[in-house]
């Protein structure tokens, strides 16, 4: 993924409508819990494993836990030979945050990002930026058992 297009899928605009200001958003947004999403096989072949919702979640429902790993300055993002796992955060230093290492109580990092036109019309949440930190906020309904993307 090149950073273009994280910065671009990770806009405000990507919400298209659905959050006006940040104190409005935090009020809306409906929450979830570690137990509400699963670890599997990803329906995208070749993609090793991905995230599922355990429970249906409605369009504005923020994922249980932050995007988490390494955080990265520029220039050690520049010296990555494998960058799949970064999500672009630039701020206060930290270029992006690196969740290939990091495992356990890190679901986000089994989000698989849309490559193909098919899978881009499946994308159901997008990446925000909150206070140093990323979460994933769904753009649209999920149904229990079906996979996210990004």
């Amino acid at each position: 993924q090149d950073q273009t297009s994280l910065r671009k899928r990770a806009s405000p605009s990507a919400f298209k409508g659905m959050v006006k200001d940040a104190k409005a958003a935090h009020k809306s947004l409906k929450e979830s819990r570690m137990k509400d999403v699963e670890v599997r096989t990803s329906l995208i072949k070749g993609a090793g494993l991905g995230l599922f919702a355990a429970r249906a979640f409605p369009r504005g429902t923020r994922l249980p836990v932050p995007y988490r790993g390494k955080r990265l300055s520029w220039e050690q993002f520049q010296r990555l030979t494998d960058p799949r796992w970064c999500f672009t955060l630039n701020e206060g230093g930290v270029w992006a945050v690196d969740g290939k290492a990091l495992k356990k109580g890190n679901p986000l990092r089994y989000v698989n990002g849309a490559k193909t036109a098919i899978q881009k019309r499946r994308v159901n949440v997008v990446g925000v930026k909150d206070r140093g930190q990323v979460w994933f906020i769904t753009t649209k309904a999920v149904a229990g058992g079906g996979e996210v993307l990004i």
